[in-house]
């Protein structure tokens, strides 16, 4: 085994100062932690081995019996730890009503020689958490990273997660590594799955052929008990966010740093253009995800520490957060915008807030009166 994973081993238990937890290495370059499901109080369990929530839990969830979950991906450009800070930033201004219930991080391009920089990502993201929430699980695979915090309150209504990743290339390498990440778990009465990705750069038609063998490939057992079906697409809900690379093909001439440039028409037109809106509109990739409406300028790419596009590429909306799901009620985007400001990364960081209904809503108390007295006639 490298040194990569032995000075892992040695280092993680320190740092994520988390109890009750569980490390797992599995292999060069990767590196895992989830929390212990095993040391959460058992509530009563239904049908089906789902646990019950308690009216407190229900509460919790509102009206809507839904959770709402914090979705952010950024290409950190193979930056060092200290560039997590502009996230830690926005994180901290966030209210605790618009944080989430869970929040999702997704990095791509973590720079290969540090092999420490999931113990210091973790150390530096705890600081901007509020007391409620902990970390639920964490994954580094190569040169990408997952980590998902979790309010403690639906902690033990939480399986343990399940974590794969799938690589595009048949042997991955540890720079700029292409694939995808996917945890799978049930929340609730709904199993969900996440996945983060870094899609090939190229032709288009090699960001296809990643989205295929993710999905071909990204499997998960649990799921298959529940639904017959180990495709990630068998869960309730999915989404999938990342680096998915797709470019825009055309120049349309406009300047983004204009106020007005940023109107709905001209987004719109720009769209036209777009590789993944055309891959979707084609069921070349994507197609059965939807999107939140993109009302913020192009992710990719910028000049170092600036606010400026490089003059030689047209401006590209790489970075995206996508949802798919079993009923088209059960999720909603409440906000889906890019963190502005420069940074020493090309790319923009992008967050997506998404409500996911999480709890079926209960019969009205007039249909069960009409069925009630539909089962007391007289045959």
């Amino acid at each position: 085994m490298s040194s990569t994973t032995n000075e892992t081993n040695e280092m993680t238990p320190n740092v994520a100062e988390e109890k009750d937890s569980e490390y797992e290495n599995t292999g060069d370059y990767s590196w895992t932690f989830i929390h212990n499901q095993q040391e959460e109080k058992i509530p009563i369990m239904g049908y089906g081995n789902v646990p019950i929530p308690s009216q407190h839990n229900i509460n919790l969830l509102g009206q809507d019996r839904s959770i709402s979950i914090r979705c952010i991906t950024w290409n950190i450009n193979d930056k060092n730890v200290k560039i997590l800070s502009k996230l830690t930033e926005q994180l901290s201004k966030v209210s605790n009503e618009q944080f989430g219930d869970i929040v999702c991080i997704v990095l791509q391009e973590i720079p290969p020689s540090s092999t420490r920089f999931h113990e210091e990502a973790l150390k530096l993201l705890n600081e901007s958490l509020p007391k409620s929430h902990c970390l639920f699980f964490s994954n580094r695979s190569w040169s990408q990273m997952m980590v998902m915090y979790m309010n403690k309150a639906h902690l033990r209504y939480a399986t343990e997660p399940k974590i794969k990743f799938v690589a595009s290339a048949p042997i991955p390498k540890p720079l700029r590594t292409k694939g995808g990440i996917g945890v799978c778990f049930r929340l609730y009465q709904r199993w969900i799955v996440v996945i983060g990705c870094h899609l090939s750069h190229g032709s288009m038609q090699n960001r296809i052929q990643d989205y295929g063998k993710i999905v071909k490939n990204l499997k998960f057992p649990n799921l298959q008990q529940f639904s017959g079906m180990e495709s990630v697409l068998a869960a309730d809900a999915v989404i999938w966010m990342g680096d998915l690379n797709f470019r825009v093909h055309t120049d349309l001439g406009l300047n983004w740093k204009q106020k007005e440039a940023n109107n709905p028409e001209d987004i719109r037109r720009v769209m036209d253009f777009d590789g993944l809106t055309q891959s979707r509109q084609k069921a070349l990739a994507f197609m059965e995800f939807e999107e939140g409406n993109i009302s913020f300028p192009p992710t990719h790419k910028y000049e170092l520490g600036s606010d400026e596009y490089v003059k030689d590429r047209i401006p590209s909306y790489t970075d995206r957060v996508l949802y798919y799901s079993q009923n088209a009620l059960w999720i909603s985007v409440k906000d889906y915008n890019t963190i502005s400001g420069p940074t020493q990364s090309d790319h923009r960081p992008v967050y997506c807030l998404l409500k996911i209904n999480v709890i079926n809503n209960p019969v009205p108390q007039s249909n069960r009166d009409n069925a009630e007295a539909i089962i007391q006639q007289p045959i």
